[in-house]
């Protein structure tokens, strides 16, 4: 997994000026344009909800500022990976969302918490803030030690099924995130969510088939097809005389962000308002996520390794990830790493170059700015459908080479992608993966010693000749 290609040792991944002089911005378009839309489909699902899931009570502002924060932290990232990456192809690095749901819990804690010391609203953020930036900066700092002990040749050891199959679990929760509008559209009934599958497959092969007839078409024919999606959304909503805050009671459309993205009290937070009482009584929650957060990079840097055909040096990733995480809480807050579903994503059918990471680090931010207004307006179904072609182009690529590799290799992914899928969680399914592995190797040293004990009971008797 972490070989390194011929050209990766006589041309190392650094910056330089003279690299950026010969970019083709007109080639780079297509790559930045479909990874914008990647970042901005998990900036509604969920870069905006870190801190709360319910719009309506959110009073503090808090999804102003996880949208805020997001952005930054996907920008920091971006911009550190392009400069310490060892990757050769174009990467998506965003805030860890699966630690989301751990960071809600943290900020619903610490303001129950606070309840009953009367403390201002300025007090209570600045302490939630700082137990944010104290989980990332921890983060960045475990990578930074693990790159100085060398921890790489460990994980350099990570059998190649785990990469496999978790490449494969990825498309599945790609594929089940894809449907979470519809379902929540379709209580009563699985017709809805069989024709918006039925319609997703269809869309998915007239893409492909389009790519493959006019090759020069191929990196926009994603792109192309969800334009012509948002196009008819509105038409049959023009067509029922739907107004926008009932398509937004529906779900259709993503929640109405305020104008103010972020509240008066923001300006007035600062380390002398942090209540290191209340944030020592979150200690456990606060290295909990940062656990959490470590987790990913095993799972994470096989899978893009597999899914985008690049190898990577695994102690030049442990450096990128832990200066950008370290970097990201200081100007962004959130915990980062590289996404594997999204790289996989970009670099599907056609791989990108090293430069569109960089490309993409300022026109995702840039975008987000300018066109703000214009993202509360973009169907959600429009997103679902992209995570869909996510999900099959990964699901499609993965299952020939699971089906080549052998039975052992496809129980083993069978087993990862049923215990990931059961618990709803990838750190579920690579423990059972390295059960699996474990077991294995453990039985085949058992029969190894039990051949070497039965040569040793062999004795050889020699019979002389009369």
């Amino acid at each position: 997994m972490s070989t390194m290609h011929p050209e990766q040792q006589t041309q190392p991944s650094t910056f330089s000026l003279q690299r950026l002089k010969k970019v083709n911005l007109k080639e780079r378009a297509a790559p930045a344009i479909y990874g914008c839309f990647l970042y901005l489909m998990d900036l509604v699902t969920l870069g905006s909800r870190a801190f709360t899931d319910d719009p309506l009570n959110d009073v503090t502002g808090m999804m102003g500022i996880s949208t805020l924060f997001f952005v930054m932290s996907c920008c920091i990232s971006q911009l550190t990976f392009y400069g310490l990456s060892s990757f050769r192809v174009g990467l998506v690095s965003s805030p860890i969302s699966e630690s989301f749901f751990s960071i809600r819990k943290l900020y619903a804690d610490i303001t129950t918490a606070t309840e009953g010391l009367k403390m201002s609203t300025e007090e209570t953020m600045s302490t939630v803030l700082f137990s944010l930036f104290l989980s990332t900066l921890l983060t960045g700092v475990a990578f930074l030690l693990l790159y100085c002990f060398n921890a790489n040749k460990i994980l350099s050891a990570i059998p190649a099924e785990i990469g496999l199959s978790l490449f494969f679990v990825v498309g599945c929760f790609c594929y089940r995130f894809a449907n979470a509008t519809v379902w929540s559209l379709s209580k009563t009934g699985y017709m809805n969510i069989a024709a918006f599958n039925a319609t997703g497959v269809v869309l998915w092969l007239g893409c492909k088939l389009l790519s493959k007839k006019v090759p020069a078409i191929s990196r926009y024919a994603y792109i192309l097809c969800v334009a012509m999606l948002i196009g008819l959304f509105y038409l049959v909503a023009w067509a029922n005389s739907w107004t926008v805050e009932e398509l937004r009671t529906l779900n259709l459309l993503p929640t109405n962000a305020s104008k103010e993205l972020i509240k008066d009290w923001v300006v007035k937070v600062g380390l002398s308002k942090v209540r290191l009482d209340v944030v020592w009584g979150q200690i456990l929650s606060i290295l909990s996520i940062t656990l959490l957060n470590m987790i990913h990079f095993p799972i994470n840097i096989p899978a893009i390794s597999k899914g985008t055909g690049s190898s990577c040096l695994m102690k030049k990733e442990l450096l990128a990830n832990g200066v950008a995480n370290c970097l990201s809480a200081f100007g962004g807050g959130f915990p980062t790493y590289l996404i594997s579903s999204s790289t996989i994503a970009l670099n599907t059918p056609v791989r990108t170059k090293r430069i569109d990471t960089l490309v993409l680090g300022i026109a995702f931010p840039a975008l987000f700015f300018i066109g703000r207004p214009l993202l509360y307006y973009t169907p959600q179904l429009s997103f679902d459908i992209l995570l869909l072609f996510v999900g099959l182009d990964i699901l499609y690529g993965s299952f020939k080479e699971i089906y080549e590799s052998g039975v052992y290799t496809m129980v083993f992914v069978s087993i990862v992608t049923a215990t990931s899928l059961c618990f709803n969680n990838l750190q579920f399914g690579m423990a059972a993966g390295f059960l699996v592995f474990g077991t294995k190797a453990i039985h085949a040293k058992y029969m190894s010693r039990a051949a070497e004990e039965e040569d040793d009971d062999f004795v050889a008797v020699t019979i002389p000749m009369a």
